[in-house]
Parts: C-alpha cells; sequence; structure tokens
C-alpha cells in the first residue's frame, strides 16, 4: 500500500508539474498517464477485483497498456522532442510483459516487475522530458532571438 501511494504522489508530482511547465507532449503525456491509472483503478472498485494478481495475463491490463502505447506513438510522431521515443521505449517492455507471460510459463513475480515497474520509468521520463522543456522555456525567455 505504501508502494502505491508513492507511486501515485509521483505521478501526481510530475502531472502537476507537466501542466504547470511543459509542452503540449509533456501534458498530453502526464494526462495519458494519470487517465491509465484512474481508470484502471475505477475498473477494478467497480468490478471488486484487484490488480496484485500477476499468475495470468490481464488482458484488462493488456488493453489498457495497448491504448496508452497508442497514445504515447502518437505523441513521439507529432513531438519535437526526443524523450517521447524513451516513454515508447518503456511502454514496449510494457506490452512484452503481456506477450511472454502468454507465450512461456513465467514467476507471477517477474511478470509483476516487468509489466509495472517500467511505469515508473515512464513517469520519470515525463518528468525529465518537462524539467528539460521548462529549462529550454527559460533559456528563451532570457535570451532574445537575434
Amino acid at each position: 500500500m505504501v508502494r502505491f501511494a508513492l507511486f501515485v504522489a509521483l505521478l501526481c508530482a510530475v502531472t502537476i508539474y507537466a501542466w504547470r511547465r511543459g509542452g503540449w507532449p509533456e501534458k498530453a503525456s502526464a494526462s495519458a498517464l494519470a487517465a491509465q491509472v484512474v481508470i484502471d483503478q475505477a475498473y477494478h472498485l467497480l468490478i471488486g477485483t484487484r490488480g496484485g494478481d500477476f499468475t495470468d495475463v490481464h488482458m484488462w491490463h493488456f488493453m489498457l497498456d495497448i491504448v496508452l502505447f497508442a497514445a504515447v506513438l502518437f505523441i513521439a510522431l507529432r513531438a519535437d522532442r526526443f524523450w517521447p521515443l524513451w516513454l515508447g521505449g518503456t511502454m514496449i517492455i510494457m506490452l512484452s510483459a503481456h506477450a511472454l507471460r502468454g507465450m512461456a510459463e513465467m514467476h507471477p513475480d517477474i511478470y509483476a516487475v516487468i509489466n509495472r515497474y517500467p511505469f515508473w520509468m515512464a513517469i520519470l521520463v515525463v518528468g525529465v522530458g518537462t524539467a528539460l522543456q521548462d529549462q529550454r522555456a527559460r533559456k528563451a525567455a532570457i535570451e532574445p532571438n537575434s
């Protein structure tokens, strides 16, 4: 429970930072990550299940990850930044976890790590991308164009 609270706190902090200091790619990426978490939690509350059982492929999480990957791909193809490609890489790792679990017998803890920890990295990537955009914007405001 403490890990989830830290996860939500980090996601909220990065999302707020992206909305205050980021450009459209940072805002869209942070919003997509936050939306996935909110939708997933709402689903589990409505259905009455917990998302922590990794004994089999979670089709619900697989579908959510595909939608998130599509959103990240859309952002990466239109953004003039490099970090959305890194974000896409974290999504590919998450999608690969589902495929690997479906193809071979895998310990549930390994599936959980491969599937969920890249999301932490995705949050950090959006945070770093926002910090870089903030730095660029501040530098542009100080140095007038020639």
